[in-house]
């Protein structure tokens, strides 16, 4: 699970500690797709809509392989929130 404020930091990503505090617009996946200005854009949209945004991600443990991943974000205030699942 992820957060970040409209400003847009991101605030918690415990898989990935050297992405916090990091410009979540900036992020982009090992194919170079930019998937921050995709998080990013569906955290502006209204509260309570959820979006779908699928990139690829290294999953948590020794492997480095990137995988698939699915990350569902959706705003809640002055924040947006997301949590993804592997494929």
């Amino acid at each position: 699970m992820y957060f970040a404020t409209m400003s847009p930091t991101a605030r918690s990503l415990p898989s990935a500690t050297l992405m916090q505090r990091q410009d979540a617009r900036t992020l982009k996946d090992s194919t170079g797709k930019e998937f921050g200005l995709e998080l990013f854009a569906a955290g502006q949209k209204p509260e309570g809509k959820i979006t779908e945004v699928s990139y690829m991600f290294v999953r948590p443990g020794p492997d480095t392989k990137p995988v698939p991943k699915v990350s569902l974000v959706t705003r809640v205030g002055d924040i947006f929130c997301g949590v993804g699942y592997y494929n």
